[in-house]
């Protein structure tokens, strides 16, 4: 009697955790999204993310229930349920560098802390507060809806996201890595490419994706709009969580840095590391 009353508690609380995970493949999940615009109601104000600043204030939810966000020169991580199309989200690890006076990096996160629903329509992310505020967001490789479209209705238009070419601009996704020494190649599943990810911005700087970490720093070559040419990586601020058996976050982490040049053909992505080996990454 107390084995079978057991087992129907398990069962329970399992029906009750999937029902509040997010599928994987959703809407929700596997697209970095660019903040374009927020508004709050108290206090009273809104704004307008310039475009060019739009890669600096992203969120991508994992099917695994975990996020990463950059917060202007910040990376946080953490968890979020969700349930219908109500979302609870919850911060977790972050860097904690100095973004500037006039940063809305401190504000992001704390609004990202708020969300209790959202809305997706023609690749743009409604998150809505529970102080009835809103963060917009656009679909880093997606068109933005128009500006009267009803998941933003009352919000500031958006603008359009920065223009791609060669390396800028794009959400590179992880596909295969080579290593010479020591010998190693394998195949990212379809499933958790998304989960490791590089954006390079015309500025020099990076974010990427490594698997339940966010790492950002800078990188330098001759002319990023370039399909081919010199590459240097270097990584900077990082989270630290513990991701699960079998992940390649350190992996994918340490082949950046040992970049020495990269091609592009056919949208896709090769960058060669100084021992030989390989990251090759779609869009």
């Amino acid at each position: 009697m107390r084995r079978a009353l057991l087992t129907t508690l398990v069962l329970g609380l399992s029906g009750l955790f999937a029902a509040c995970t997010p599928a994987a493949g959703s809407q929700l999940t596997g697209t970095t999204w660019q903040l374009s615009a927020y508004t709050e109601k108290v206090p009273a104000f809104q704004g307008v993310v310039p475009a060019e600043q739009q890669p600096h204030f992203t969120i991508l939810f994992n099917s695994d229930s975990t996020f990463s966000a950059t917060a202007d020169c910040n990376q946080v991580a953490g968890t979020y349920t969700t349930s219908g199309s109500n979302i609870t989200i919850t911060p977790g690890p972050s860097t904690m560098a100095f973004c500037g006076e006039e940063s809305l990096d401190a504000i992001y996160t704390q609004m990202l802390s708020a969300a209790e629903s959202y809305a997706i329509a023609n690749n743009q992310l409604t998150l809505t507060l529970t102080s009835d505020g809103t963060l917009v967001f656009n679909s880093a490789t997606g068109s933005p809806a128009p500006a009267d479209s009803p998941a933003v209705a009352g919000s500031p238009a958006s603008a359009d996201p920065a223009a791609t070419s060669g390396l800028i601009g794009s959400v590179w996704q992880l596909n295969a890595v080579t290593e010479k020494v020591p010998a190693f190649q394998g195949v990212i599943p379809d499933d958790e490419q998304a989960n490791y990810t590089i954006t390079f911005h015309a500025d020099g700087s990076f974010q990427a994706q490594a698997d339940c970490n966010a790492v950002s720093g800078t990188y330098s070559t001759a002319d990023p709009t370039a399909d081919s040419g010199d590459l240097s990586i270097f990584p900077g601020a990082s989270t630290r969580a513990m991701c699960p058996e079998g992940s390649f976050d350190g992996l994918f982490t340490i082949g950046l840095g040992s970049a020495e040049s990269y091609a592009i053909a056919d949208d896709v992505l090769t960058m060669n590391l100084v021992n030989g080996g390989t990251l090759t990454f779609s869009k």
